[in-house]
């Protein structure tokens, strides 16, 4: 049984497993018995906590070929009405509490817990876009992955890690780290005061700055970024700043030169579509394209940038 299906059939193990530290939101398709054993615990004890009769046997963790076609059907529909409705649900909420939150108080309880919901929900579902759901079509695609759906996030997290380090290396400031286990708790906590700045992606943070939760600073590109001309870059006051957040579509080593352009030339036409660049757009991409080269020149560039500074700063993913 996965974590998943524990809180399907009943909701209230949601804490024991957050006391128990096993993460089933990122991590609900996994089996009990796999989290448990990574996590050093005992089976029977959790068993017992979550009160189930007998511990769960292991299970296969391969995946069902229809997950992938699941997963872009809820980023099609559910996701993409979320990301739709929630900024306009927001300023309603706040325009009600506004309004008549002085005669009822209620409204402004309600008007907070809609707030922090959001807060949570926005860059938990970013999360899903740009690492669960291509973890699960990697899965279904093949069983040999290089790196688990555990090592993205983490990977996702260093990377935010080294560029607040580069920045105080660079500005000479003196800044606390602290570490999150994913964007989703840390822009919960900068949203509620509790950290002072966050480096992210744009998606988790949209819906947040555009209802006044969050104040944007600057973008992390070496130029202003093309959505956001009137934001400036940190390169503008501390020249050479770099610190890019991509996406690429790669494909197996040796596969036939004719493939990879044929692959290339498809993809490179979608990325043109105006109504595909307009989306995007609204999700915080900004679409580049280029030829199997160019990615390879990108991708070796970003290994020479940033290997010097996770060495010298002693960066580690753990």
């Amino acid at each position: 049984m996965s974590l998943g299906d524990l809180l399907i059939e009943d909701p209230r193990r949601s804490r024991v497993l957050e006391g128990l530290g096993l993460d089933y939101c990122c991590n609900g398709h996994r089996p009990l018995s796999e989290a448990v054993s990574e996590a050093s615990l005992d089976l029977t004890a959790v068993a017992k906590a979550l009160d189930l009769p007998d511990p769960p046997p292991a299970q296969d963790t391969a995946m069902p070929a229809q997950n992938a076609a699941l997963a872009h059907d809820i980023v099609d529909t559910h996701h993409a009405y979320m990301w739709a409705e929630m900024p306009r649900l927001q300023a309603l909420v706040d325009k009600v509490a506004g309004v008549h939150g002085d005669r009822h108080p209620e409204l402004l309880e309600v008007q907070a817990t809609y707030t922090k919901a959001v807060a949570a929900l926005d860059p938990h579902m970013s999360t899903e876009e740009r690492v669960v759901f291509p973890a699960i079509t990697k899965m279904e695609k093949s069983q040999a992955l290089e790196r688990s759906l555990a090592d993205d996030i983490l990977e996702l997290r260093a990377e935010h890690d080294a560029v607040g380090e580069l920045l105080k290396s660079m500005a000479g400031i003196e800044a606390v780290h602290v570490p999150f286990n994913g964007s989703p708790p840390a822009v919960l906590s900068t949203v509620q005061g509790e950290t002072q700045m966050i480096f992210a992606v744009m998606q988790p943070l949209q819906a947040q700055v555009q209802a006044g939760k969050l104040r944007a600073i600057a973008v992390t590109t070496p130029r202003r970024f093309p959505l956001l001309p009137d934001l400036p870059a940190v390169a503008e006051t501390y020249p050479g700043f770099e610190a890019l957040a991509w996406n690429g579509l790669v494909v197996p080593a040796g596969t036939p030169p004719a493939v990879v352009q044929k692959i290339n030339a498809e993809v490179g036409a979608i990325l043109k579509q105006p109504e595909i660049v307009q989306r995007m757009n609204g999700f915080g991409f900004d679409l580049v394209g280029g030829t199997p080269a160019d990615f390879a020149a990108l991708i070796q560039s970003e290994a020479e940038r940033w290997t010097p500074v996770v060495k010298k700063l002693g960066i580690k993913v753990d």
